[in-house]
């Protein structure tokens, strides 16, 4: 429901309403205007948030910023003429229009720290606050990259040499996953471009697919996300319902490598070639050379993941 006024411009949206616009959860359109003044909402009297076009205009441009690698804290306050600049502008424009753009690998090893820290008395609200704080701070693609990934890679790494136990494993495990999904799975406007994200069967770690469901966010797709444990043939039936443009596969376990190999052949077959399927993942890097024989893309980073989504979007509109 809106409020109108005299002008477009004095239409009030609720701020569900500009979630869904903007692509940006509430959470962190509460914490941009609250920690970095980034916007200044109309207040109800019963101080409910509403938004005017110019509002979410200006939030979009915030998301473009801060996706495009800059840090909020050194975008908030920039006019809207100067975020068109550096959304539009190469690094260097970027840097000679904007010289105190922060780096924020500055404040990567303090968040990278709290995380770790977190762990050996498996401190919840540490690790919550700390990971919710730097996916507001940082860009989402650095938090993704930079912080959840190194921080996933460095929990594997001590429990494997025992310098942690399973329940501390599991512990970060699960605040990483409730994390990444309130990020990454939100309701999104039904005319995006659609991909199919989750686990093979045998994979019940989903963090990896929820990276990925992140990442398909980014770049502006609309995420259905299956979690973990699913069936390929479960995948074909809910790409055609939901017409799929992609398929976004995170394997880290193959008890039957062959097998996988042989039922992903089988997805590419019955999928449309326009629809590629990507997957990643440790243990699908170990077969990726028998993965790409059957059509399947295999992707060695989110990186590489945004940029075969970006393919795919630019091969569609060409045809």
């Amino acid at each position: 429901m809106v409020t109108l006024g005299m002008e477009t411009n004095n239409i009030l949206h609720p701020i569900g309403y500009v979630a869904r616009r903007t692509g940006l959860t509430t959470h962190v359109i509460r914490v941009w205007e609250h920690r970095y003044s980034a916007i200044e909402p109309t207040r109800t009297e019963t101080n409910r948030r509403l938004y005017t076009d110019s509002d979410i205009e200006r939030l979009s441009l915030l998301k473009a910023a801060t996706v495009a690698g800059h840090s909020i804290s050194s975008v908030a306050s920039i006019s809207n003429d100067s975020l068109k600049s550096i959304v539009r502008a190469d690094e260097s424009v970027v840097i000679e229009q904007a010289p105190n753009l922060v780096d924020p690998a500055s404040e990567l090893e303090d968040y990278l720290k709290r995380c770790q820290d977190s762990v050996p008395d498996m401190n919840r609200t540490l690790l919550e606050n700390t990971l919710r704080d730097a996916s507001v701070a940082l860009s989402m693609p650095y938090f993704l990259e930079k912080l959840v990934v190194p921080f996933m890679r460095w929990i594997g790494d001590e429990w494997h040499e025992g310098r942690i136990r399973v329940v501390h494993e599991q512990f970060a495990s699960v605040v990483i996953r409730d994390i990444l999904y309130h990020l990454g799975i939100q309701e999104c406007d039904s005319s995006l471009p659609a991909v199919i994200v989750c686990t093979p069967a045998g994979n019940a770690h989903e963090n990896g697919a929820l990276l990925v469901a992140n990442a398909a966010a980014l770049e502006g797709w609309r995420v259905v996300y299956l979690g973990a444990n699913t069936p390929l043939h479960e995948i074909s039936v809910v790409a055609k319902k939901q017409q799929a443009r992609a398929v976004g596969l995170s394997a880290t376990y193959m008890e039957d490598p062959g097998r996988l190999v042989a039922e992903l052949s089988h997805l590419r077959q019955m999928l449309p070639d326009s629809c590629p399927i990507f997957i990643g993942g440790s243990a699908a890097g170990q077969r990726y050379e028998d993965l790409e024989k059957t059509g399947v893309q295999y992707v060695s980073d989110l990186q590489a993941f945004r940029a075969g989504l970006r393919d795919t979007l630019e091969t569609y509109n060409l045809t």
